[in-house]
């Protein structure tokens, strides 16, 4: 589904051996084949010879379907690990139940979906919800009022065990006060590190943390990003920790630059990878703690975000900024952009300038086109990471789009269309009446999950498009427009953003 895949095929050995009664037609096996299936004794091969035949007849029809039925569970189980992928969806699709917008999953244990929630006046809280009917099971607090920070993850595992998943909170104890007429939040003071049993929120235990540490969820442990000054000057640091056993696996150290570094260390994972950045100071660090990449000396001036791609390509992109003066000069001063992002690929030395309204972050991205770099909006193009050269274009705009087995799908401008990503060629396109509004994008991996409002109505529709022909399965249409389309803990969801805001889930 959306570029050829091989069947592949088994070499079958006839051999030859003796009737019943015979000599032994294998006395041993060579060294090195002791793997492989004993021969069939031709007696038995005889006695059966019609009912094989048949057989083998009702087996050359059905195999090919049955190879293509294997192949697709193998490559379905492959994309259950894609960020972003939504499990199977049997549309049409109905809306379940709601929760705050502000709702951030972090995964599903045995039938629960575990995530964050943050109240009206900013407070965060950890939440099991039944992912069936949207019912609360437990509610853990992570941060005082008037503080930012407090933060979570989960880590693999099964529901149950000795390697169970187990969920990992930064708990904010205290906050710095903020200054006399501020509104904003403080920084925290003190904080703990808390485990979690995600299927009850039961506290398993507690670690003493640092106010600024960081944290991520690798495999089946956790990652704490820490940094310390000492009369040497400072350094960060990584440990892999096991929540379970309160083991650390390893610590890896990145020391500060002449010029001094910064007093956070920021840390995130992606494809078994960690990337961590100190102000200019960005570098990689593997799943078995080596450091593997790095980089140093990178401005910090203005706004500035980090990203590792599917394909390995770390992006860093900076935000011109041109300063406002404060309507009331009692409060903070604040910037704003002039609409120019420069993206640089850290590792390939390669730059793009670009408004930074358009997207470069794909929906979904199974790592199929690893050097992609495409960028929507009204004019989109892609781009290649390691020479920084156009490879195509697009005559229309997109909205979103997915990147599955070296194929972008896009929508926008009122189509769906399938483009092979090394050559930019449009294999299929799909045409909507969907110009009311900017299309959402999603996919479970068999199907585009396409949701818009069409022309001249207040509702939004869902619609599941073939990968193979972008052909319509499926339609749902929703009882309000929506204003996003998002997979949260692998379940598709709509997002409003009238009100308080909320999310739906659908099913």
């Amino acid at each position: 589904m959306g570029g050829e895949r091989a069947q592949r095929t088994q070499d079958v050995e006839l051999v030859e051996v003796e009737p019943d009664g015979g000599p032994s037609a294998v006395a041993g096996r060579p060294e090195g084949e002791a793997g492989r299936p004993a021969p069939v004794r031709v007696g038995w091969r005889r006695r059966y010879r019609w009912w094989l035949a048949s057989g083998l007849v009702v087996l050359v029809g059905v195999t090919p379907s049955v190879v293509h039925a294997v192949q697709e569970r193998v490559r379905l189980a492959q994309l259950a690990g894609v960020t972003g992928i939504a499990a199977p969806i049997d549309g049409p699709v109905h809306e379940r139940w709601s929760v705050d917008a502000t709702f951030q999953a972090l995964g599903e244990v045995g039938g629960d979906l575990i995530g964050t929630v943050r109240s009206g006046t900013g407070v965060p809280t950890v939440r099991g919800i039944d992912a069936t009917t949207g019912a609360v099971r437990w509610s853990f607090q992570v941060a005082v009022p008037g503080t930012w920070g407090g933060g979570c993850v989960l880590t693999d595992g099964p529901v149950s065990g000795q390697d169970k998943a187990v969920l990992a909170c930064l708990v904010v104890d205290e906050a710095q006060l903020a200054p006399a007429g501020d509104s904003s939040l403080g920084p925290p003071a003190k904080v703990h590190l808390a485990t979690l049993d995600p299927r009850t929120g039961a506290v398993l235990g507690t670690v003493r943390a640092d106010p600024l540490d960081t944290i991520a969820a690798l495999g089946s442990d956790v990652a704490i990003a820490s940094h310390q000054t000492g009369p040497t000057g400072g350094e960060s640091t990584v440990r892999r920790w096991d929540p379970r056993t309160g083991t650390v696996a390893w610590t890896a150290r990145h020391p500060d630059p002449p010029g001094g570094g910064g007093s956070s260390t920021g840390i995130q994972e992606s494809g078994g990878v960690l990337l961590v950045q100190n102000m200019g100071e960005v570098w990689e660090v593997s799943a078995s703690g080596t450091e593997l990449r790095s980089w140093s000396g990178l401005s910090t001036d203005g706004v500035y975000s980090l990203w590792r791609t599917a394909g390995g390509h770390v992006l860093r992109a900076t935000y011109v900024q041109v300063a406002a003066p404060p309507e009331d000069a009692t409060v903070s001063t604040y910037v704003v952009t002039d609409g120019t992002a420069v993206i640089t690929d850290l590792g390939e030395n390669t730059t793009f300038r670009l408004a930074y309204q358009n997207s470069v972050l794909a929906t979904v991205d199974d790592g199929s086109a690893p050097d992609l770099l495409l960028v929507a909006g009204s004019d989109p193009v892609a781009y290649d990471l390691r020479t920084g050269h156009v490879i195509w274009r697009v005559h229309h705009g997109i909205d979103a789009f997915v990147v599955l087995d070296g194929t972008v799908y896009a929508v926008g401008a009122g189509t769906v269309s399938a483009i092979d990503a090394r050559t930019g060629a449009t294999r299929w396109t799909a045409h909507h009446s969907f110009s009311a509004s900017p299309a959402m994008l999603a996919t479970d991996g068999r199907s585009l999950i396409v949701m818009s409002t069409p022309a001249g109505s207040s509702v939004s529709t869902v619609e599941a498009l073939d990968l193979e022909n972008g052909t319509v399965t499926w339609t749902s249409t929703l009882s309000q427009g929506f204003d996003a389309l998002e997979v949260v803990g692998g379940r598709l969801a709509v997002l409003s953003y009238t009100e308080a805001g909320r999310l739906t889930v659908l099913g």
